[in-house]
């Protein structure tokens, strides 16, 4: 919200469980961890990233929350996160220096980075196989995880900079700049377009 509040809903009440007051407007929000009464849900801003434990207390019926900063290597390079994607544990995060960067979610620490594009990082949805992930700036990057390592598989070169990805079994479905949406089988790294975007290719 504009306030820099983020509502949590009750989806199964149909009502609002609880807000978190921000200091900043938040880039990402990702749900990750799930345990008995008590979520984990990872917001980034600008240059930082929180994570906030929101708990039901089963007695008064109220949500609480508590957070904490993920900590990172003090090497003078302040990362700004564009977007983030979770499978547990590892928490994955885009730059607008089109970096990705995996934080094992459980120690809060930065594990890994790997420069995927030359855009900023806009979306990040799950891979074909276990330990693979979409990355999406200017292009369409399948990356290879591993705690201590990432690796570039294959890279689909797009003329457009990516809003949004999302996949289903083996097809991709990405939405780009200029408003046009495709579909894309892995496989064949076939493209067939849905919707053709209406804005004019950017300068």
């Amino acid at each position: 919200q504009v306030t820099n509040k983020i509502w949590i809903w009750d989806v199964q009440e149909q009502d609002l469980g609880c807000f978190l007051q921000t200091p900043k407007p938040a880039s990402s929000i990702v749900f990750g961890g799930c345990f008995k009464d008590s979520w984990l849900l990872h917001a980034t801003y600008q240059n930082s990233l929180i994570e906030y434990t929101i708990k039901f207390d089963i007695r008064t019926f109220e949500y609480k929350s508590e957070s904490k900063e993920y900590t990172n290597p003090t090497n003078g390079y302040r990362r700004t996160y564009e977007t983030s994607f979770f499978i547990f544990p590892y928490l994955f995060v885009g730059t607008h220096a089109g970096e990705i960067a995996v934080y094992n979610a459980q120690t809060a620490t930065l594990r890994s980075t790997l420069s995927v594009d030359e855009f900023p990082i806009s979306s990040i949805c799950e891979g074909p196989e276990l330990g693979t992930i979409f990355v999406a700036g200017h292009n369409l990057s399948l990356v290879k995880v591993d705690e201590n390592n990432l690796t570039i598989i294959k890279t689909m070169k797009l003329e457009y900079p990516v809003i949004s990805v999302s996949r289903l079994n083996t097809q991709v479905l990405i939405r780009t700049t200029d408003t046009s949406i495709d579909l894309i089988n892995i496989r064949r790294l076939s493209r067939n377009t849905i919707y053709t975007g209406t804005v004019s290719r950017p300068i």
